[in-house]
This record gives structure tokens, sequence and C-alpha cells, in this order.
């Protein structure tokens, strides 16, 4: 994915989760029939009494939002979604399974005519003899 690209979904699937979250609140806090349960915001598995503590109240609203997300799939769903992934992950054209190992080069690097002047010249003085 192109860096453009991650910029602009990034913000809308972060927002997706947000909204989620909030709503979920909502969501847990309200029965089938529309009402309130147990005229607590917080009731525990249908209790009327309220939390007495943060963690009460915590795992309750773990649960909630375990049960807000918990969808039924049927396996014709499951099938065409690993099927998808398969097809995603096969004619992607990004390899995300299998990337070629990177080329490498065991050629010398080519000298310019500017090297062999340098060398020629520097060969001078080592050749040259002491005084």
């Amino acid at each position: 994915m192109t860096v453009p690209f991650k910029k602009v979904v990034a913000p809308f699937v972060f927002a997706a989760f947000l909204t989620t979250t909030f709503f979920s609140f909502a969501g847990m806090t309200y029965g089938s029939d529309g009402r309130m349960q147990g005229d607590c915001p917080f009731s525990a598995a249908g209790a009327s009494l309220c939390p007495s503590s943060a963690l009460p109240g915590a795992i309750h609203h773990i649960d909630a939002v375990h049960s807000f997300l918990n969808v039924p799939v049927n396996s014709a769903l499951a099938a065409l979604m690993i099927s998808l992934l398969i097809g995603i992950l096969v004619f992607s054209p990004y390899p995300f399974l299998y990337r070629p190992p990177a080329p490498v080069s065991y050629t010398p690097t080519p000298f310019t005519s500017e090297d062999r002047k340098i060398k020629r010249w520097l060969s001078l003085f080592e050749n040259s003899p002491s005084r």
C-alpha cells in the first residue's frame, strides 16, 4: 500500500473502532425491550444491583463489548471469507507469503578513467627510488 493510501484509510479505521466502542456503551445499558436493565447503567448479568466497585463494572463492560462483537457466522459465509482471503493472497501484486531474495551483485565496480589516472600517479610514488 502506498503512503497516501495509508494516511487516508488509517483515520477511517480508527474512527470505526471508536464509534463501535462509544455506541457499545449505549447498547449495553438497554435491553431488548428498549428499557434500561435493572435501573442501573451497569447491571451485571441482569441483576438489579449496580456493581459496587470498578472491577465488576470493568468485567461487565468487557463482557458487553464481547457480546456486542460476537456475531454468529454460518459456514457458507466463513467459506466465502476464507476463499476471498486466499484469493487476495494468491493474486495480489504484492507478495505477502514469499519474497524472493534480494539480488546480490558479484561483479566488481567499474573503474573510471579518473580512478586510473589517480592510481597511475600514486604508483609512480610507490615505485620510485627513495633517496
